[in-house]
């Protein structure tokens, strides 16, 4: 099967290695990508629904036909 994964992060969530660690997560996953929201913390989608809202309509509307 061929699934996007993201991997994603919010910049501002207070740990240090958060994005370090998120790196390579993202790159052990045939399809992951990493995705880094650097304006939010740990709880990125109550932060920001819209903004996440709209990435995951993105990422897995992609390939569909329209």
């Amino acid at each position: 099967m061929k699934i996007p994964v993201v991997v994603a992060v919010g910049g501002a969530d207070g740990m240090s290695n958060t994005v370090q660690m998120a790196g390579p997560a993202a790159a052990t996953l045939p399809y992951g990508r990493l995705k880094e929201y650097a304006h939010l913390g740990h709880f990125g989608p109550l932060q920001d629904p819209f903004t996440i809202a709209v990435d995951v309509r993105d990422t897995f509307g992609a390939g569909r036909a329209s």
